[in-house]
Order: C-alpha cells, then sequence, then structure tokens
C-alpha cells in the first residue's frame, strides 16, 4: 500500500476562502491517472477548513476559549463538515473524469476522538476498498470528539494511524507539500534518519519548524520508508506513485 497525503495548499489557494486550485488539481489527477495502483490518499482541508476553524476558534476548544453555547458550537463543527465536503467532491469529481475509481470515506462518519486524540477509527470499509482496487480518499475533517463534542482531525494525523493500524503493508509514505524541507541556510534537505531527530527542536542546525516539524516528527515515528516532497513541481507526484526517491527521504 502507498499513502499519499496532499496538503491543502496544493490544491486550494489558502489565501482566498473556498478557493480551489483547478490547475494543480487537474495536473495532480493526471499524474495518479497514470499510475493509481496500490494507493490510499488522504488531502487536507485548505481554504475550506482552516477559515472557518478559525473564525470560530475551534482550534482553542481544549483551552475553554470557544466563543459562544453549546448549540453554536455543533452548528460550527457542521458547518466545517459541509464545507470539506464540497472540496472533496470536486477533488473525487476530477479523478473520476480521469479514469481514477474512487471510493471516498467521510472520517466524520466513523472516527471518534478523546480530547482530539483518536479514539476510535474503523479501518475496514478502507481494506475493503483498497482490496477491490478502488483508490480509498479520506480528508481532514472535523470529528465526534467525547469531551469537546467535536475535534478537527488532520490528514496528517490519518496517514500516521493507517500507517500504524492498517493490517495492510505499507510500503511507501508521501507527504505532498508545497515547499521542500530545508536547513536554517535556506538549502533543501535530501534526507533525514532518527538520528537527526535530536536536531528538531535546536535552531543552530537542522531547523524544521512549524507543520512541518510536526510532519517530519510523524514520519519519523512510523519508521517505514517516507517522504516529503514539493507537490507544485510537475511529475513529482507521478515519481512518488513509481517508487522513485522524491523530496527529502525520511526513515
Amino acid at each position: 500500500m502507498k499513502l499519499l497525503k496532499i496538503g491543502g495548499s496544493i490544491i486550494t489557494n489558502k489565501d482566498r476562502y473556498k478557493s480551489i486550485n483547478k490547475k494543480n488539481v487537474k495536473r495532480i489527477a493526471n499524474e495518479i491517472s497514470e499510475f493509481p495502483n496500490g494507493l490510499v490518499l488522504v488531502h487536507g482541508a485548505g481554504s475550506y477548513g482552516h477559515p472557518i476553524v478559525k473564525k470560530h476558534g475551534l482550534n482553542k476548544i481544549g483551552e475553554d476559549r470557544f466563543v459562544g453555547g453549546w448549540n453554536e458550537r455543533l452548528i460550527a463543527f457542521e458547518e466545517v463538515r459541509r464545507s470539506v465536503k464540497e472540496l472533496n467532491s470536486f477533488f473525487v469529481n476530477t479523478l473520476n473524469d480521469k479514469g481514477v475509481p474512487t471510493t471516498t470515506i467521510h472520517p466524520s462518519s466513523f472516527v471518534i476522538t478523546e480530547k482530539s486524540d483518536i479514539k476510535e477509527f474503523q479501518l475496514e470499509t478502507l481494506e475493503l476498498a483498497y482490496q477491490q482496487k478502488s483508490v480509498p480518499i479520506l480528508h481532514g475533517d472535523m470529528v465526534m470528539d467525547t469531551e469537546y463534542g467535536g475535534a478537527v482531525l488532520s490528514g496528517d494525523k490519518i496517514i500516521s494511524f493507517i500507517a500504524k493500524n492498517s493490517k495492510i503493508e505499507v510500503d511507501r509514505v508521501g507527504m505532498a507539500t508545497n515547499t521542500p524541507v530545508i536547513n536554517d541556510k535556506g538549502e533543501k534537505i535530501m534526507y533525514f534518519r532518527e538520528k537527526h531527530k535530536k536536531y528538531l527542536n535546536e535552531s543552530d542546525s537542522i531547523d524544521v519548524t512549524g507543520g512541518m516539524k510536526n510532519k517530519v516528527q510523524e514520519l519519523i515515528e512510523l519508521k517505514k520508508p517516507a517522504y516529503i516532497f514539493d507537490a507544485t513541481k510537475p511529475g513529482a507526484i507521478l515519481d512518488f506513485l513509481k517508487g522513485r526517491k522524491v523530496g527529502t527521504e525520511i526513515k
């Protein structure tokens, strides 16, 4: 199984609310259609999720900083779910138009978290779709949470959980972003090994900050061949699907 997470920054214009980067989506669909075998896809929410989460303070729920009553909170959760499904629908339709068979699996319908940590995650549907030669597609979502009512479930967390828990062997993991992994000199890092893990929090050596830092951390813990690569470059996704080294190798 190949696990590929396509960042929301690739398929949406993150500086414009609910704006799809149609050019990138079509290019990505073309590349996937050339080699869809053995693939599970996860995509981020981009401008279809983050602005709504920020607007309602849904990322602050665990800090009791959400403004509004319980009903307002539940309505905000559903607003996120509806929005990310719009993005997912466009992405899936584009893949189908290119002849790629897909099975959409919305995390909000089967994942439960507890204080934002995954408590229940049913994998049978994904594994069955995979065995039937379909491409299962999941996405960042707002899921039910036992403590907060709802919680943001990122695509990165989804990829990590599948890699660690699926009965189907995962051969390689990819995270397609809009930037390469660089060091504090602005130089691209070609590989990252577990021995480099100690540098993640030190600014005087390899500098992996913010979201990129979290991605590297997740992939190191998987202990599987993994790659973070710049998917704005044509052919990068196809290279990953064909088993070629692409971007920064992490294992």
